[in-house]
């Protein structure tokens, strides 16, 4: 009680300084999460929603862990399956805080993957909630985008990079929002590209032989 009164305290003196509009949304159910400490750069709001995290209307995340996910296997196949079709965007933020990671870790991403949801792996509650407040700067960047630029802009954008297989939206975001324009991006070097979040060596491969590529005509007969 006294670890809810205190996570409630905290959220309500940062709400009274946040829109609502830009507030992440977190369930009840996280109020014992120890990644809930460790957002230091986001104003939040307890509610009760199904998801763990809420960044917007149309994006949102589950947490996981392998521990867990050894001792309850159903669990998060469940949650996701409980998704609403509402959420475009889905990420599961899985903690690898167990030594075997072999032993859930193919479980977690086949769970996450037949619900439609982007996995990203952290190896400390810390690294975790820096993903967290990553996502939700992401959605609070592609909604200031949409007052600054053209409507279409992020559509626009997600369109072109999603030429390379396997790139997502929120692959398209996190480009968007670390180097701001297409032209930027395309003039990035590999070890920039690298280090963004969740763009390994096979996706950054694929987008450079995608923007390098020479252009052919279809052939009409």
């Amino acid at each position: 009680m006294l670890l809810t009164s205190t996570l409630e305290s905290r959220n309500s003196e940062l709400a009274k300084h946040a829109n609502a509009g830009d507030l992440l949304i977190i369930s009840r159910s996280q109020t014992g999460n120890g990644l809930v400490h460790r957002l230091h750069n986001v104003c939040w709001a307890i509610d009760y929603i199904n998801p763990d995290f809420v960044f917007s209307s149309s994006s949102c995340a589950l947490f996981a862990s392998l521990k867990f996910q050894s001792l309850h296997p159903t669990h998060l196949h469940t949650r996701v399956c409980g998704l609403s079709d509402s959420y475009a965007l889905r990420i599961v933020v899985c903690l690898v805080d167990d030594e075997d990671e072999n032993s859930s870790l193919p479980e977690v991403n086949r769970s996450a993957g037949l619900g439609d949801c982007a996995l990203v792996c952290a190896w400390s509650l810390d690294e975790a909630a820096r993903y967290i407040e990553f996502f939700h700067g992401c959605e609070r960047f592609i909604g200031s985008s949409k007052e600054s630029y053209n409507d279409d802009y992020m559509t626009q954008l997600h369109e072109a990079l999603s030429c390379s297989h396997g790139v997502h939206r929120v692959d398209a975001a996190t480009l968007a929002t670390r180097f701001g324009t297409f032209a930027c991006i395309l003039r990035a070097t590999h070890k920039s590209l690298l280090s963004s979040p969740g763009l390994g060596v096979t996706k950054v491969v694929r987008l450079s032989e995608t923007f390098h590529t020479p252009l052919q005509l279809a052939s009409h007969f």
